[in-house]
């Protein structure tokens, strides 16, 4: 793929997707020990400053004791998918490191998407705020509420080139896969 600087901040390459620049994406930490779960979480938005609205979300989560930031991806500029009269998406991925449970988690960030001013009025509809759950180290029993790894992960360019562009310590996405 072939991205170029343009003047405005943004990469552009062929097929209609740019990079954002921001703060706090890409960042990387180290991982801290004493939170046992791995979660890759995916971040996605196309109303209002999302950009602003994920720096916010990772200053929120940094803030919080019960999880740890250890990763954030490069900031991806693209195309919506299912309904496609709306404004493009931001997508990012970012590695939280925490010892909630799955469902624990996903309910919390349920009411991130809330706080953040997010409405579902129907599938794939603007947003300002979407957290998806998804790879988690921890065992999960298959149910309604949450499926991992994610459906449709591996077909998703807004997942793939952020997390392509992650650096990962050897062994982390095997936690991640297993």
């Amino acid at each position: 793929m072939n991205l170029r600087l343009k003047k405005n901040g943004f990469y552009e390459c062929a097929d209609a997707l740019c990079v954002v620049k921001s703060a706090v994406f890409p960042m990387r930490r180290r991982e801290r020990k004493n939170l046992k779960n791995l979660y890759l979480l995916g971040l996605g938005g196309n109303l209002g400053d999302v950009r602003r609205c994920f720096e916010r979300f990772y200053r929120v989560l940094q803030s919080d004791a019960r999880f740890f930031v250890a990763q954030n991806s490069l900031i991806l500029k693209n195309k919506p998918f299912g309904f496609l009269d709306q404004p493009d998406f931001l997508n990012a991925v970012m590695l939280v490191q925490s010892s909630l449970p799955p469902l624990t988690l996903l309910k919390i960030m349920q009411r991130a998407e809330l706080k953040f001013g997010r409405k579902r009025s129907f599938k794939n509809a603007p947003r300002t705020l979407d957290v998806d759950i998804l790879y988690a180290s921890a065992k999960v029993r298959a149910c309604e509420q949450l499926m991992l790894p994610h459906p449709g992960v591996s077909e998703r360019i807004s997942v793939i080139l952020p997390l392509g562009e992650m650096k990962f310590k050897r062994g982390l996405i095997c936690k991640l896969k297993s």
